[in-house]
């Protein structure tokens, strides 16, 4: 029974495909071997997708555009077969042919003149030109920046105008630089904290003498800050290493006066091995001292301004005058 399957099926087949002609089994072989010519003439390009958005330089730049979420954008370079050639024919007639060890001429020197688009030419301006720029940039952001912000590190008026004053008074425009001082100390709600010492620590952050300070939060989430273990001498005053960077000089130790308060909050001259008992004297700063979770992940801010800044800006741009000595001894 099996075999007569099998030669049932064979019949079948045979039959299936005597039915066709053989002019239609001619036909389908040649629409087969059909090669579809496509002729490419480099020269005849034109770009049907090009739009103003995506190809030129009359619009600011469309990040959506030119780098979508859920495609890869394609780049087809179309170069002719004769375009080709002559490439390698030119590649040949420099370097040699391949192979060769590159025993061509090489590079010539030529005067005709290739065919491009040439680019913007930049120079450097000079500093001046960069100085005024940031005046005219600050005196917008303080007009347009609030007094208080309820969102915590953000730039406000007394940021921007206290950076403008720096700049006047690196311009060497006092005058201008007072009068800019002077609207901070009226208007812009600071005042100096009675004790110096608290000025630091992530308790103290963001307190009325400060202006602006860089914000940083621990707790293992890529924002803490990297001061406190960069400023410890050493790892046995937190966890993680102290690597004692921006040691103190004893120049600088010399320079506070017997008492001065400022010293105990800013230097460190001493530190002790829990575990011997040794105590090693070195200087140290004192400013960035925490227990973060983990090394180079604390709370401590760092401050860039503070009201102190302001008021010996204001003598700095007075000169050699009473108020200006009046200003100082506030800070001290």
């Amino acid at each position: 029974m099996k075999y007569l399957k099998i030669i049932f099926f064979s019949t079948l087949f045979i039959l299936t495909l005597n039915s066709c002609s053989k002019d239609a089994i001619t036909d389908v072989i040649e629409e087969e071997e059909e090669e579809i010519a496509v002729v490419i003439d480099d020269t005849d390009f034109e770009a049907t997708d090009w739009t103003a958005e995506t190809h030129t330089k009359d619009v600011d730049p469309n990040f959506t555009e030119v780098f979508e979420d859920n495609k890869v954008k394609r780049l087809d370079l179309v170069i002719t077969a004769a375009r080709w050639q002559s490439m390698l024919d030119d590649m040949t007639a420099t370097y040699g042919s391949f192979g060769s060890g590159g025993n061509g001429p090489g590079l010539t020197t030529s005067d005709e003149n290739p065919i491009f688009v040439p680019g913007e030419v930049l120079t450097q301006v000079d500093a001046t030109t960069v100085y005024n720029q940031l005046v005219i940039d600050l005196q917008t952001a303080e007009e347009n920046l609030l007094i208080s912000n309820s969102d915590v590190g953000r730039a406000t008026k007394g940021a921007a105008a206290t950076l403008l004053a720096k700049v006047l008074l690196t311009l060497g425009n006092n005058n201008e630089a007072e009068t800019v001082l002077r609207r901070i100390i009226s208007n812009y709600n600071y005042s100096l904290l009675n004790n110096y010492a608290d000025l630091w620590g992530a308790a103290n952050e963001n307190n009325t003498e400060s202006i602006f300070e860089v914000q940083f939060i621990s707790g293992g989430i890529d924002q803490g800050s990297a001061f406190t273990n960069d400023f410890s001498p050493s790892g046995f005053l937190q966890k993680g290493q102290g690597f004692g960077r921006n040691r103190p000089t004893l120049v600088m130790q010399n320079a506070y006066e017997t008492n001065d308060q400022r010293f105990q909050a800013s230097m460190g001259t001493t530190w002790e091995n829990p575990n011997d008992g040794v105590i090693t004297t070195a200087n140290y700063v004192r400013k960035y001292e925490s227990n973060p979770p983990s090394e180079n992940d604390s709370d401590v801010n760092f401050v860039v301004f503070r009201y102190a800044d302001v008021l010996l800006m204001l003598a700095e741009s007075l000169g050699e005058t009473s108020e200006a000595y009046d200003m100082i001894n506030l800070v001290r």
